[in-house]
């Protein structure tokens, strides 16, 4: 039942090339071994081992005509392929019976001579057409608005966790950067979409220059502090737009926010429907055991510290830190910041001090 997700996980790791190599001597070796195979039992592994390996070549040749031909195409080479491998399901019975007829060990020989010929053919002809972008190394959002839950399970997070590259997005991206952080276990980073940074603020691209180059722990600061309850409290940073992570809830993309720092930001929301997304978060058990809470920017929400009591209100059960004021979301100041490690809420220094590089 997981064989075919893991034939596609060494695919993308390895590349389709490597992994029809390895099927192919393998498949050699396996047949060399039979020569010298005495008892049932060892006959037995054999047929195992070479029903789990022998598909990957065929797995691999599918993968590498998904990369070179347009969907539309795919059918005709599909069954082209399967063509071409049923011409040998009928041929080589009849070969392999006229070399067994000299010995069964002659037609175990052949067998290994003819992949090993194959592999040959293989490593000098074929082409990896696995595309890696070495040359890639971030995806910047365009915009943010409405979509990203629509993609949520186009993603293969298994890929991106085998090839990590910078992400970076606010406002509705936060669907993907919960997502990203929460399946794939990488580093995202929250900050300005490609369509806001161009006319950001000196502050605001100094800071998404810092973040993404940076391989130092980065310290964010509140441009107006508001210490909504004092402490200190370690935790791995996620959250984003409130309205957005509501929209998660009871999906498999929700992230669990015991023993984290909650970031939370909005725009356009009136208090009252703030107040309700929280406390929906609130009886879904999402605050169960959270760290602490940031407060970024509610533009156009309603005076600051109307957010700020409804905040104080909704957490006013737990001895946690809130800070609040912090440059991040949809206000004038957009700071960058990482997403999915650890860092610590400290009212009493003002800031949001990470324990670690985001960047390595």
């Amino acid at each position: 039942m997981t064989k075919p997700k893991t034939d596609r996980e060494l695919m993308d790791r390895f590349g389709r090339k490597g992994v029809m190599l390895v099927s192919l001597i393998a498949n050699g070796l396996l047949y060399l071994t039979m020569t010298q195979a005495k008892g049932l039992p060892l006959w037995a592994v054999l047929m195992v081992l070479m029903g789990a390996i022998g598909p990957l070549f065929r797995v691999g040749s599918n993968a590498m005509v998904a990369d070179l031909i347009e969907p539309q195409g795919r059918p005709s080479a599909y069954a082209l392929l399967r063509m071409s491998n049923n011409l040998g399901i009928a041929v080589g019975p009849a070969i392999g019976g006229f070399v067994a007829a000299v010995s069964y060990s002659s037609a175990f020989v052949a067998a290994a001579v003819a992949y090993a010929l194959f592999a040959l053919l293989v490593l000098f002809l074929v082409r990896e057409t696995l595309q890696r972008e070495p040359g890639t190394t971030a995806t910047l959002m365009d915009r943010g608005g409405y979509g990203s839950l629509r993609i949520l399970d186009l993603i293969d997070y298994d890929l991106l966790r085998h090839h990590p590259k910078i992400f970076l997005g606010f406002s509705d991206i936060s669907a993907l950067i919960a997502a990203i952080t929460t399946r794939s276990g990488l580093v995202a980073f929250h900050g300005p979409n490609i369509t806001t940074l161009g006319q950001a603020s000196p502050k605001t691209r100094a800071s998404f220059y810092r973040a993404v180059t940076s391989d130092q722990p980065l310290e964010i600061r509140p441009g107006n502090p508001r210490v909504i309850n004092p402490g200190k409290a370690m935790g791995v940073v996620s959250g984003g737009n409130l309205a957005t992570l509501c929209h998660l809830l009871g999906t498999s993309y929700s992230p669990t926010y015991r023993k984290q720092i909650f970031v939370v930001e909005d725009i356009s929301e009136a208090p009252y429907q703030i107040d309700r997304m929280l406390y929906q978060m609130k009886m879904a058990d999402c605050f169960q055991g959270i760290s602490g809470v940031a407060m970024g920017s509610f533009h156009n929400c309603a005076k600051y510290e109307a957010i700020c009591d409804i905040v104080r209100a909704q957490f006013e059960d737990m001895q946690i830190p809130i800070l609040g004021g912090f440059d991040i979301g949809h206000g004038d100041e957009n700071m960058t910041i990482p997403m999915g490690i650890r860092a610590t809420l400290d009212t009493d220094q003002g800031a949001l001090i990470y324990n670690e590089a985001a960047l390595l």
